[in-house]
C-alpha cells in the first residue's frame, strides 16, 4: 500500500519518510502550537550604558513584565487568546497561550537603576540601562593567557 503524501490534505503532517530524515528537536518545534520561542537577546555595551533588544512581534507592550531584584533584570511575558468560530454545522474553538522569560544578571553598582527605561515598538522590545559616572572611567584589564 502506498503512503499518501498529499501536503494540502495533511497539512503540516509528518510523512513516514520525515522520521528517518529529521531531527526529533524539529519535529516537536514544527508542530508545536506554541508559536512564540524563546526570543534571543542582543546586548550592546556602550560608553552611556547597556543596550538591550529583544524581538517579540504580536505582542502588546502591557504584556511584558520586567523587574529587577537583586541585580537580576528579568523580561517576561503571558498571553493567553481564546478564539471562536460557529455556524449551522459546527462550533470551532481555539485556545492559545505564550509565554517566554528571560533574566541576567546586571554587574552590581554599575548602573542607575532608577532610570531603565523600557520601549516597544514594531516588534522590537529595548531597554537602556544607564551606567553610573564612576563605573563610564573603569579601565579594563587585559590578562595574559598562559
Amino acid at each position: 500500500m502506498k503512503m499518501m503524501k498529499n501536503k494540502d490534505f495533511w497539512g503540516n503532517m509528518p510523512t513516514f519518510d520525515d522520521l528517518f530524515t529529521r531531527e526529533p528537536t524539529e519535529w516537536f518545534n514544527r508542530f508545536s502550537l506554541n508559536t512564540l520561542t524563546m526570543p534571543a537577546v542582543n546586548i550592546r555595551e556602550t560608553e552611556q550604558g547597556i543596550e538591550l533588544e529583544m524581538a517579540v512581534p504580536g505582542m502588546k507592550k502591557d504584556d511584558f513584565q520586567i523587574e529587577l531584584k537583586d541585580d537580576v533584570l528579568t523580561v517576561s511575558c503571558e498571553v493567553a487568546a481564546e478564539r471562536e468560530s460557529s455556524d449551522d454545522h459546527f462550533t470551532r474553538r481555539e485556545f492559545n497561550f505564550q509565554s517566554f522569560s528571560r533574566s541576567m544578571r546586571l554587574p552590581g553598582d554599575t548602573y542607575k537603576a532608577e532610570q531603565i527605561k523600557a520601549t516597544y515598538e514594531n516588534g522590537l522590545l529595548q531597554l537602556h540601562i544607564p551606567m553610573r559616572e564612576e563605573a563610564r572611567h573603569r579601565k579594563s584589564k587585559m590578562i595574559a593567557v598562559s
